[in-house]
C-alpha cells in the first residue's frame, strides 16, 4: 500500500490505474504504456544511467 502510494504520486498513470496498481505481472511494453517504467533496456543500460546520474549529481 505504501509502495502504491508512491507511485500514484510520483507517476503519470494512464487510464486504467486501479487495474496497473492490483500486482499483476505485466510485459515491460505494457509497463510503459502504463506510466510504470521510463526506459526498456539492458543491464547495462540500466547501469550507464545509474552512473551517469551519479556523475551527474
Amino acid at each position: 500500500e505504501i509502495l502504491q502510494n508512491k507511485v500514484i504520486k510520483n507517476r503519470i498513470l494512464g487510464k486504467d490505474s486501479d487495474g496497473t496498481l492490483k500486482g499483476g505481472m505485466l510485459y515491460a511494453l505494457d509497463a510503459k504504456k502504463r506510466g510504470l517504467v521510463d526506459f526498456i533496456g539492458s543491464n547495462e543500460f540500466a547501469l550507464s544511467r545509474v552512473f551517469q546520474y551519479a556523475k551527474n549529481k
